[in-house]
């Protein structure tokens, strides 16, 4: 999906500049005044356009470096390479602390997303407590 919207991005940037180049040159008025331009105007008109053109396929690779930075699922949390973690629900940053207070005076370890304004306990699949440092560990 985000491949699409970047794709979108582009053509809305300077693909439909291209595409409608050729519409420009066979209409009258503007077809005359790129008669009237000098070869050298005409060529910085073109050098321009390209440079352009340049300019937004070199965006396009960065923003696709950016899409492959995808996060990966582990111990109920999404984790960067980086080994910074993910909230499982809407993949915002989340903190750790040992003592989060879960409002009803008890308090509860775990990862708080303070988007969804949840702990999450950190755990393997079979439900036992882990620790931040052991999962760093084995990332």
């Amino acid at each position: 999906m985000l491949v699409i919207k970047s794709l979108l991005e582009w053509w809305r940037l300077i693909g439909s500049t291209i595409a409608g180049l050729p519409f420009l040159i066979w209409s009258n008025k503007i077809g005359l005044f790129l008669k009237e331009l000098s070869n050298q105007s005409l060529s910085i008109l073109v050098g321009a356009l390209l440079i352009g053109f340049i300019i937004s396929f070199i965006y396009l690779l960065k923003f696709k470096s950016k899409l492959s930075d995808k996060l990966i699922l582990k111990y109920g949390f999404f984790w960067d390479k980086k080994k910074n973690s993910y909230c499982p629900v809407c993949q915002k940053p989340v903190s750790y602390n040992k003592s989060w207070s879960n409002g009803s005076g008890g308090t509860n370890s775990g990862y708080f997303c303070s988007n969804c304004k949840h702990i999450y306990p950190l755990s393997d699949e079979r439900g036992k407590e882990l620790t931040p440092e052991s999962v760093l560990a084995k990332l």
